[in-house]
């Protein structure tokens, strides 16, 4: 029985040698354990471009073959990747069926990716490293003054170094405000608050939907800036 074990492996490995060389394709039922990469290497470059020297070499991008390595950086937008001097391929991802540019921090330096080539560009198997990236946080205190019926108070900004207008805010109140006068619940309306990003800033502005004057009371909300 251990000789033919030993027959058996012997075999196999001889097999799969001479499918490496002869380019065939074969059915494996059973295990195999491979020790080593799959077109792959653990790459070097910069945030926007990395290169890719896998040993044995490619000698060609090929459609529908699997692609991987390991990232040097962390990368900063659109992204390539230049497999044995082969040429740069963009490096993508697929959102609801679309395939789409990365973003800054999809994936970050030491993830191991696997991608996949269509003929154009290197579709990502693996999931984005980072899938919300934290932009800023921190906390605004909201003004107290008396704001005028169908007025808005004068916008309050708090600082959030990076944020772009194409962010996305996200914000709350640190606390339950029901007993807050200007944001409780009543017939007669509240106060409507608006937060929005600017330019390395988050920003928001109180509003008085209401037929009188409205002094609010004091209220702090949570925010974040994500993309």
């Amino acid at each position: 029985m251990t000789i033919h074990r030993r027959l058996h492996s012997f075999l196999l490995c001889l097999g799969l040698v001479l499918l490496a060389t002869t380019g065939q394709t074969a059915e494996i039922n059973g295990h195999l354990t491979l020790h080593g990469n799959l077109n792959g290497c653990v790459a070097t470059g910069t945030a926007t471009a990395y290169v890719c020297a896998p040993v044995p070499s490619i000698g060609s991008y090929r459609a529908g073959t699997l692609y991987s390595f390991i990232a040097p950086a962390t990368n900063t937008g659109v992204l390539t990747i230049n497999y044995n001097g082969l040429g740069a391929r963009t490096i993508k991802k697929v959102i609801a069926g679309v395939v789409t540019d990365l973003r800054a921090g999809d994936i970050t330096s030491g993830d191991p990716v696997v991608t996949i080539f269509d003929g154009t560009f290197l579709r990502m198997v693996s999931p984005p490293g980072t899938a919300i990236q934290l932009i800023a946080s921190g906390t605004l205190a909201l003004a107290t003054a008396s704001i005028a019926s169908g007025a808005c108070a004068t916008a309050q900004t708090a600082t959030a170094t990076g944020t772009l207008t194409t962010d996305t805010i996200l914000a709350s109140f640190n606390g339950d405000v029901t007993g807050v006068t200007g944001y409780t619940a009543a017939t007669t309306g509240s106060l409507r608050v608006d937060v929005y990003p600017t330019a390395n800033n988050v920003s928001a502005r109180v509003c008085n939907n209401t037929a009188n004057p409205i002094t609010p009371g004091a209220v702090t909300i949570n925010w974040r800036v994500v993309r």
